[in-house]
């Protein structure tokens, strides 16, 4: 069986909590972080993301 490694270093800046949308950014960097998420959620592997800002996170779903 193999298992994969997905590793995020600075997650903190790559999976951001999305915002209200202000304008085009806003709604492109939104739908960024919930293609990631989605993709992770259907993941099979182990999934670490490091980080030293935990709060900037967004860990819903």
């Amino acid at each position: 069986m193999k298992i994969g490694l997905l590793f995020f270093d600075e997650a903190g800046t790559l999976f951001v909590k999305r915002t209200d949308i202000r304008d085009a950014h806003d709604k492109y960097a939104n739908q960024e972080v919930a293609y990631l998420l989605q993709r992770i959620e259907n993941y099979n592997g182990l999934v670490i993301l490091a980080s030293n800002q935990r709060a900037n996170i967004d860990l819903s779903a």
